[in-house]
């Protein structure tokens, strides 16, 4: 974290953040506009002055249901804090898992309520997520869940942003999903299956969010040791060209 602090700190001598955001500022309180575009404005300057001041890395995890999210979310983490299943719409709601000492759940609900839950395990920490992450007329009045969990790897300033399967049967998944990649997240892993490899829904959701995903992504092949090895190097290629 060290370094990471020593190159922000080095990158804001070439760029004026704070200036270029009061700038702007003055500029929307100079001219006239209507009341829609002057909140969206005032909107739009409050997450960068917001994004500003945070450290961490808003790692999202963008896959289609069954591509194995979930498996590699507990992978990065070392434990198996989100259920695999393989019910479609395991997530159903944008779940931002980060550093906290304890574990704790955080829910804020779509009216503006929200609710801070305490656990005493793990295991209780990771049954309480499934129950308000999966069930989808519990997710409907959820607006977003944060996570709390002592990882090792959180601790180092990264948090992980678990969305919706991009070909769920619910269009209002793909919502959810795409909210999180225009206003949470600063890097996007996008699960492929090496088995179907992008399918045309997983292509489609990527062109309709050309702005917010593919200048801001990896891409990483699940499943890829059930594919027989000689046509590993084929799908490989076949992906690469796909993602051009």
């Amino acid at each position: 974290m060290e370094n990471s602090d020593n190159i922000y700190d080095h990158l804001k001598e070439y760029a004026d953040l704070s200036g270029h955001i009061e700038f702007a500022e003055n500029l929307i309180r100079k001219y006239r506009w209507d009341d829609g575009s002057r909140q969206s404005l005032e909107t739009q300057i409050l997450r960068i002055r917001n994004k500003q001041k945070d450290r961490c890395l808003n790692l999202s995890v963008i896959g289609e249901f069954s591509t194995g999210k979930s498996s590699f979310i507990n992978a990065l983490l070392g434990v198996e804090l989100l259920v695999s299943s393989v019910i479609q719409g395991t997530t159903v709601v944008n779940t931002i898992i980060e550093y906290y000492p304890q574990p704790l759940l955080y829910v804020l609900k779509t009216d503006g309520t929200y609710e801070v839950i305490q656990t005493s395990s793990f295991k209780e920490l990771s049954e309480k997520l499934s129950h308000v992450t999966t069930d989808p007329e519990t997710a409907r009045t959820i607006r977003l869940v944060r996570v709390g969990f002592p990882s090792e790897l959180l601790a180092t300033g990264i948090r992980i942003i678990d969305t919706p399967g991009t070909n769920s049967t619910q269009s209002w998944h793909e919502d959810v999903t795409r909210e999180a990649l225009k206003h949470l997240s600063d890097l996007s892993i996008v699960l492929v299956d090496a088995i179907h490899p992008m399918t045309s829904t997983l292509v489609d959701f990527l062109l309709d969010n050309i702005p917010y995903t593919l200048k801001h992504s990896a891409f990483i092949l699940t499943y890829y040791d059930k594919v027989r090895p000689r046509e590993r190097a084929g799908i490989v290629e076949y992906v690469e060209n796909r993602v051009r």
